[in-house]
């Protein structure tokens, strides 16, 4: 009579030859584990290869801050690179109610001020960082202007002590490290930081620095 057949007659889908099931294979179990630990190596290799990245970015991180030094007598704008590696200065823009402006110059005559002309000696200082690699640790002051010297600059300095302290005139320096990765600093960030007579303000991440993040 025919009989039903035997489940020993189909051994099951975990058993290897002999009955025995896959883990009880030696050979099976040491190529499984030879993958498991490659795997493994693999990524630890990626993560430490990450950290490397990391540690490399870090070593030449730039911190660029730009400042105000505001005095009685004197008014002094500056640029400094806190960081641990060189700054690339991308763009520098000078801007007054949100409009950029081509110079000092303009700031001034928007202020309604009187032209900064000849003969006025060392009573201001104007300097341009566009394009520019600042060393670490190098302030570079990028305005200044001497208000003791006549009524016409003192009325010039206390016009733009105002229009910096109320956020009217902003400097925005976009900057780059050696790796490409760009950040934005503003002047206009640093007034609700203000400490004394100096502002030191925060920096924001940007894909890249444009033509609209300055001039």
């Amino acid at each position: 009579m025919a009989d039903s057949t035997h489940s020993s007659d189909h051994p099951r889908a975990d058993r290897l030859g002999g009955g025995r099931r896959w883990y009880q294979n030696a050979e099976m179990v040491v190529a499984l584990s030879a993958l498991v630990l490659s795997l493994c190596g693999i990524s630890v290799a990626i993560y430490e290869a990450s950290l490397i990245r990391q540690a490399q970015r870090a070593s030449v991180w730039p911190n660029i801050e730009v400042g105000a030094s505001l005095r009685s007598e004197s008014v002094s704008l500056w640029v400094n690179n806190s960081g641990v590696g060189p700054a690339r200065i991308q763009s520098a823009a000078l801007m007054y109610e949100g409009e950029t402006l081509r110079n000092w110059e303009d700031l001034i005559r928007t202020l309604g001020l009187p032209a900064l002309g000849e003969g006025m000696g060392q009573s201001f200082y104007q300097s341009m960082i566009s394009g520019r690699v600042l060393p670490p640790g190098d302030p570079e002051t990028i305005f200044s202007i001497d208000g003791s010297q006549t009524p016409e600059l003192a009325q010039t300095m206390n016009q733009l002590r105002e229009a910096v302290l109320d956020g009217r005139a902003d400097v925005q320096v976009c900057y780059c490290s050696v790796y490409e990765e760009c950040w934005v600093s503003s002047l206009s960030k640093l007034v609700s930081r203000t400490t004394g007579e100096s502002i030191v303000n925060p920096v924001e991440p940007v894909e890249r620095c444009s033509p609209e993040d300055g001039s």
